[in-house]
């Protein structure tokens, strides 16, 4: 799946929080960072409808570290 298109996927699933969106970047497969308008940014991945995860970029590092 694109970046553009995982992005897309998050905004679908939290509507309201699309206007406090700063930027984005790509994370990595199916993965983008999104950072908000007051410094908090978050780790989105999507896998399917039934598969995604939402985290702050600390719990993603360190789940990332135990694999």
């Amino acid at each position: 799946m694109l970046h553009h298109e995982v992005l897309n996927k998050y905004k679908e699933l939290f509507p309201f929080g699309d206007q406090h969106i700063e930027s984005w970047f790509p994370n990595g497969r199916n993965s983008v960072r999104v950072r908000f308008k007051y410094g908090f940014t978050v780790v989105f991945t999507y896998q399917s409808e039934k598969k995604w995860r939402l985290e702050t970029v600390d719990q993603f590092e360190e789940c990332m570290n135990v694999r």
